[in-house]
Parts: structure tokens; C-alpha cells; sequence
């Protein structure tokens, strides 16, 4: 019932995010064990797989702002240190919206204990890198390009 409430929202607010979205930075934030990387689903939008990621608040750097929406959004706790910029701030289409996105790589050697934040994110799993799904977003088909 979460999942239906978010996608007729989504649609609901759509004129509103469409105006919105290009002019506000948000971070996402592509985490990489192994042959695999951290996807979420969100209960607003489409139901495509995204990167953990977010807005980032005033005052705050967005390396910052990654790591604290992947901590809020999956429990991985991390520095700014351990943060890689991928992709400087561009936008994207997803869904018939410009998302304006930075996004961030970070590497694990060992893969961590999630704790999925049931009140934003409605599954979080890990995939392969070189899958071919077409349900994932723009800007993670472009992440993982660009980790090559």
C-alpha cells in the first residue's frame, strides 16, 4: 500500500518536482563490494533502482551530504574521507524529470550489514556491476560507466 501512495504522489507532485529538481544539487552515492553495488528503491517515483542518495542541506558539503544519506538511508556508516567524487554535478533525466546529481563512489573491501530505512526506501539490494537492467535509473546505468 506504501509502494502505490508513493508512485500516485509521485505523479501528484510531478509539475511541482519537474520546476524544482534541475535547480536543487542532490548527491548519490554508488558503494561497490566485490562484483556488486548497493541499489535502493524508493517508495517515491517509479520503482527504478537507484543509488542511496539525497538532498544535500544548506551549508553542507555534498561529499558530506553522501555520506549522510547513506548512512540514514542503509545504516553503512563511512567518512568523507573514504568518498570518491565520479561524477561532478550534471543533470539527468529520470522519469521525464532533470535531476540535477553529484555523485560519489566509495569501495568496500568487506560487504557491510544494511539496516534499510523502511521509511524512505522500499528494498535495498545488492547487484551486479555489469547487469543489464532496464529498471535502473540514469544515473546509475552513468555511475557505473563511469567506474569502469
Amino acid at each position: 500500500m506504501k509502494i502505490i501512495m508513493g508512485r500516485l504522489l509521485f505523479w501528484l507532485l510531478w509539475p511541482l518536482v519537474w520546476v524544482y529538481a534541475p535547480t536543487k544539487l542532490r548527491v548519490r552515492i554508488l558503494v561497490v563490494c566485490g562484483d556488486e553495488f548497493l541499489a535502493t528503491k524508493s517508495y517515491f517515483g517509479r520503482g527504478y533502482w537507484e543509488l542511496p542518495g539525497g538532498g544535500v542541506k544548506k551549508g553542507e558539503n555534498p561529499d558530506s551530504a553522501a555520506v549522510r544519506e547513506l548512512y540514514e538511508e542503509t545504516g553503512i556508516q563511512c567518512t568523507k574521507d573514504a568518498v570518491t567524487l565520479l561524477i561532478p554535478p550534471q543533470i539527468f533525466y529520470e522519469s521525464g524529470l532533470k535531476m540535477r546529481y553529484q555523485i560519489f563512489v566509495i569501495k568496500l573491501a568487506i560487504k557491510p550489514q544494511t539496516t534499510m530505512q523502511k521509511h524512505e526506501i522500499a528494498a535495498l539490494e545488492w547487484l551486479l556491476l555489469k547487469a543489464n537492467d532496464s529498471k535502473v535509473a540514469n544515473h546509475v546505468t552513468a555511475a557505473l560507466s563511469h567506474n569502469d
